[in-house]
């Protein structure tokens, strides 16, 4: 998280790349002691949740232990266009 503090510009999200995780496995984890109830899915819930979305794809930049999802405007300007990379991002990171 603090590497993204030093290459952030403005309006990035940062995706690390990092395994999923059931819930239930999380929750053990960090409280082994405690006891979980399973309500199973709730309306409108995600068994699965895509951290890069396929209409952001253009706008990613990958790295070795994440992604950066651009903005598409940065001072005015469009970032990308079509899928190509514009001179604005040149020196992004």
């Amino acid at each position: 998280m603090l590497a993204s503090l030093e290459r952030m510009r403005g309006g990035e999200i940062f995706v690390p790349k990092i395994p999923s995780m059931c819930v239930a496995d999380l929750a053990r984890a960090i409280a082994p002691e405690c006891e979980i109830k399973v309500i199973g899915i709730r309306p409108g819930e995600k068994l699965h949740e895509v951290m890069v979305p396929e209409d952001d794809a253009r706008h990613t930049l990958e790295y070795d232990d994440h992604f950066a999802i651009l903005p598409d405007f940065m001072n005015g300007q469009k970032t990308t266009s079509a899928g190509k990379r514009r001179q604005t991002l040149s020196g992004w990171f």
